[in-house]
């Protein structure tokens, strides 16, 4: 959403005040952090850095006290992992390097040294050894045994993205059973060493050669030795939602035993048998409720391939009740072991009568409403069968079934509206909101005053606050109103278009409330829309806002979530990057506004996923953006050739893409060809002649040449399609005048 000035020269100027500031403030920013502060122009910042500093990388330190480091392995919201090599015994590590400072690194400098201290005691295979840790030069680091390979969470998610390779044979539908058999075995080690893990997942998981399991981050770990310690707690930890917890560690209870990690193990599988998550829900409150009063979806009914003994494993590992459960992980590990060997399991199914006894705990009033009614039922049933020949009961029934009639129309109505909501805000959010009309025009037809498809329609123009606060008006000008979240919306747009004291009477008259609406509204004014650069705090607090208003939301909002994920590329905090990317993950799995936003904020930070994504988006979709991403990445490569065929490519997929046209001229001013950037700016500001972006790219490139006569042909040409166009009134204007000065001499060039 960042719009940055097109002209080279001033650009560098912005960049140069913004590195002397931040060296005059003691912050110390690498290449990349200042790519994500101007996405869409990394390659300018790259060549500005460059410039500054002879450096053309933001590379890792070359050495941390006797190791050397080769290359970065990834990267989390405190630290990063480097492989390297130990000098005085010749062998690789993985070094986990702690890059939080000052007051705030003390939790994270707290779970360091935790991690530290108890995975050195675990000797297994299947548990990540640490090797040693130490501080140097400000760094604090830990060096651990080098595993080459993925994260399963990030194996499930590569599957996710093709679902037919998925457990399509026995072998490796048996594959998957070894493997977390493997991890439960190493899980018993640490447990015996008295070591409770406490945060097991898919995440923690890594795979290595031959699907070998290595159990990771000992950070929250308890060591009975010494008693349960203070929760550490992480970066993000709102989104880090609690999938793979047993319910009784999420009450907190003190009492916690092995059988926790259990539970966590058998969620871990559940969803690598099925790529489902055990459980969903809209918000956190919902999502907890789920965790400790619900059951699963059957694993059966998500996978048919899967045997029933595998099915009775999983169910007895995930039971709420930890008494029904393994009573270790060698247990559960002894269990998958038989399954793979066709052998009979110890587990036992879940009786139909413990089924009927938990549905009844956990619906103790409709139970015992439906226990009264059944001994009514049978006591009345003759007396009900002469009152069903009656016409007045006859009547009832029919009044019965209208009433059904119409609760399913309006849950229809309602799931319809959900849609289109979350189809429009989806658009609104990728690269052409343009195609967002449509959607909010539909639910406006369903719910004339649905302030969500207000807001939405006010966003689409909130660059204009007068012409946002005008669309606000119109809808309370339809609704009399009576709405007070549209009174708010109405102050919201006050406020930006400088008209407090007006702003602070509608918020007086649409009162003080706290609605997930509101929350996230708020956030966006704390973000500024995102089109301004800000400060860590001002976007840590509009963060805040949105995850209060993920909290407070009945079901998920995809804008919640993507603003959280734009949020977290612009602090460059990659834990809470990753959390929100899962969550869009989740809850739109095949939206392209999903690959979208991962391809644009994780391209700075993860070039790999964020190059999958761009070519997903062109394989499915018929948009240009996508194109522009991958014209990017060439860009950062120094590939100019490679970049003008995406942007060639792009526009053959969707010539009426303002911003590829601008783009491309932008490339074709870089290298000289003066004509065809005239072309393509004039292109953009047809398609699109409210951007001032693309008048003045297009006029910057006349004044450079002096080229005027050519300028009023364009300028005349925009205002022939476009009447009174204020920008090209405005350039037409300074043509004009420039023309006359250059009389008698001609033009200039």
């Amino acid at each position: 959403m960042t719009q940055s000035t097109p002209e080279e020269a001033l650009f560098a100027l912005e960049f140069l005040a913004r590195h002397q500031a931040d060296l005059a403030a003691g912050r110390q920013l690498g290449l990349a952090d200042y790519q994500a502060l101007y996405p869409g122009r990394e390659a300018l910042v790259a060549e500005e850095w460059r410039r500054l500093t002879g450096d053309v990388a933001d590379r890792p330190p070359q050495r941390i006290a006797h190791y050397l480091v080769e290359r970065e392995l990834g990267s989390g919201g405190q630290g990063r992992v480097y492989l390297a090599r130990d000098e005085r015994l010749g062998r690789q590590v993985a070094l986990k390097v702690l890059h939080v400072h000052g007051p705030m690194a003390q939790p994270y400098l707290a779970r360091f040294r935790r991690e530290a201290e108890i995975a050195a005691r675990l000797d297994h295979p299947g548990i990540c050894t640490v090797f040693d840790t130490g501080q140097c030069d400000g760094l604090t680091y830990i060096a651990m045994r080098y595993v080459a390979g993925v994260s399963l969470a990030e194996r499930l998610r590569q599957l996710r993205a093709d679902p037919d390779a998925h457990l399509g044979s026995t072998e490796a539908l048996f594959g998957v059973v070894r493997m977390i058999e493997r991890a439960a075995r190493a899980v018993h080690a640490a447990h015996q060493a008295g070591i409770l893990h406490r945060d097991l997942k898919p995440g923690n998981i890594m795979v290595g050669e031959a699907d070998v399991p290595v159990i990771l981050d000992f950070g929250l770990a308890r060591d009975d030795r010494d008693g349960d310690s203070a929760a550490l707690t992480r970066t993000g930890e709102l989104f880090g939602t609690p999938l793979y917890m047993a319910p009784e560690q999420l009450r907190g209870d003190a009492s916690l035993d092995r059988r926790a990690d259990v539970y966590a193990l058998g969620a871990t599988l559940y969803e690598a048998l099925t790529l489902h998550r055990p459980y969903e829900g809209a918000t956190r409150e919902s999502l907890f409720s789920q965790l400790l009063d619900s059951e699963p979806v059957s694993v059966k009914k998500l996978n048919r391939t899967l045997p029933r003994d595998l099915c009775v494993v999983v169910e007895t590992a995930m039971a709420r009740e930890r008494d029904r459960r393994y009573r270790t992980a060698e247990d559960f590990a002894e269990d998958l072991r038989r399954v793979g060997e066709y052998r009979p399991i110890e587990a036992s199914p879940t009786s139909r009568a413990v089924r009927a006894w938990r549905w009844c705990r956990r619906n103790r009033a409709v139970a015992a409403l439906s226990g009264l009614l059944f001994v009514a039922l049978c006591s009345g049933l003759a007396a009900s069968l002469v009152l069903l020949r009656s016409s007045e009961e006859a009547r009832r029934q029919l009044q019965d079934s209208l009433t059904d009639i119409q609760a399913g129309r309006q849950s229809r109505r309602s799931r319809e509206l959900e849609r289109l909501l979350s189809n429009a805000y989806q658009q609104l959010y990728s690269a052409d909101p343009r195609t967002a009309g449509p959607s909010l025009d539909a639910a406006l037809s369903i719910e004339p005053g649905c302030v969500e498809a207000i807001a939405g329609r006010a966003f689409a123009v909130s660059a204009d606050p007068p012409r946002a606060l005008a669309v606000v008006d119109d809808a309370l000008r339809g609704s009399s109103g009576a709405n007070p979240e549209l009174r708010w919306l109405r102050a919201y747009y006050l406020r930006a278009a400088g008209r407090a004291d007006e702003a602070e009477l509608e918020e007086r008259a649409a009162g003080a409330r706290e609605t997930a609406f509101r929350l996230y509204w708020l956030g966006m004014r704390q973000a500024k829309g995102f089109m301004a650069k800000l400060e860590a705090p001002a976007l840590r607090a509009a963060v805040a806002l949105f995850q209060r208003a993920i909290t407070r939301s009945a079901r998920p909002r995809f804008q919640h979530h993507h603003s959280v994920l734009m949020a977290a590329a612009r602090l460059r905090d990659r834990e809470l990057m990753d959390a929100a990317a899962a969550d869009l993950e989740f809850h739109w799995p095949e939206a392209p506004a999903t690959f979208d936003a991962i391809a644009q904020f994780y391209l700075p930070v993860d070039r790999p996923r964020a190059l999958a994504a761009l070519r997903w988006l062109v394989e499915h979709t018929r948009q240009a953006a996508p194109y522009c991403g991958l014209a990017q990445e060439a860009l950062t490569r120094g590939d100019t050739a490679a970049a003008m065929r995406w942007y060639d490519q792009g526009i053959a997929a969707q010539a009426d893409f303002a911003p590829i046209r601008w783009l491309r001229g932008m490339l074709h001013r870089k290298r000289g060809a003066h004509q065809e950037a005239r072309r393509d700016f004039l292109a953009a500001i047809l398609i699109e002649p409210q951007q001032d972006m693309y008048f003045r790219s297009l006029r910057h490139l006349h004044r450079e040449r002096g080229s005027w006569r050519e300028a009023l042909e364009d300028f005349e040409s925009v205002l022939v399609r476009h009447p009174g166009e204020a920008h090209a009134i405005e350039a037409l204007r300074e043509a004009r005048t420039e023309l006359d000065a250059a009389r008698p001499g001609g033009e200039r060039r």
